[in-house]
């Protein structure tokens, strides 16, 4: 096992975001920086100032196999970036209505990005079919959902978690599918294999909990007498 350490300071020590795979590791600073090193040597690939594009507030981040996708939670400026090189691919403000939302269920799929907002208006960003088109078109749908907490997911389906429940979501109807029994949980977060969602409740219940979404059935709460407010897989 290798252990890296590496020294922030001259960009900000304050981490406020992390995402990692199989090729970098992608860390927000509280100073608006944003670092990416390659995962097997833990070199910098690139650094970038977002403090005055990203105005104020917390920043979440998901990445796929070729993009990052990033969000100011407060504003709802929504960035993304090729992974690698940090070229700015897609930039706008999100304009789901005149006083922003909180921005907190993101997902970046192959060449979907998708961000789901407090008011319950899911914005999907996808690319054009050219392999190097800087073109994104832009879907927006109100979901129905209020207060999306975490999005995960797929190209053919996503669950999205939020303060009342679990919902599964299709991509090509553009829709929920209703779960035979509704998911009635409060989300902080929750990672997803089909038909598998793990939910964890941060400050509002203790354990993880795993459910079938397709019947809406609780298989089992485990760690009950623990606090989670992470849940990642791969």
């Amino acid at each position: 096992m290798k252990i890296w350490e590496k020294d922030l300071s001259d960009y900000g020590m304050y981490i406020t975001f992390v995402v990692c795979d199989m090729q970098v590791i992608v860390c927000a600073l509280r100073s608006g920086n944003l670092l990416t090193f390659d995962v097997n040597t833990c070199e910098l690939l690139y650094s970038l100032d977002l403090a005055s594009s990203l105005q104020s507030g917390g920043i979440q981040m998901d990445i796929s196999d070729t993009q990052i996708i990033i969000v100011c939670v407060d504003s709802g400026f929504i960035k993304i970036l090729d992974k690698c090189t940090g070229e700015e691919l897609l930039s706008e403000n999100h304009p789901s209505s005149s006083v922003p939302s909180q921005i907190l269920g993101i997902k970046m799929l192959e060449n979907i990005g998708v961000a789901g907002a407090q008011n319950g208006v899911i914005s999907f960003f996808r690319k054009r079919n050219q392999e190097k088109s800087k073109i994104w078109d832009v879907d927006r749908v109100n979901s129905g959902i209020g207060e999306i907490t975490h999005i995960e997911g797929d190209e053919q389906r996503l669950v999205i978690g939020s303060r009342n429940g679990v919902y599964l979501w299709d991509m090509n109807q553009m829709k929920i599918i209703p779960s035979e029994t509704s998911i009635n949980v409060k989300v902080w977060m929750l990672s997803f294999h089909y038909p598998f969602v793990f939910v964890v409740g941060g400050d509002n219940w203790n354990g993880t909990q795993v459910y079938d979404i397709l019947n809406g059935k609780l298989l089992r709460h485990i760690h009950q007498s623990v606090p989670f407010h992470n849940v990642h897989s791969n």
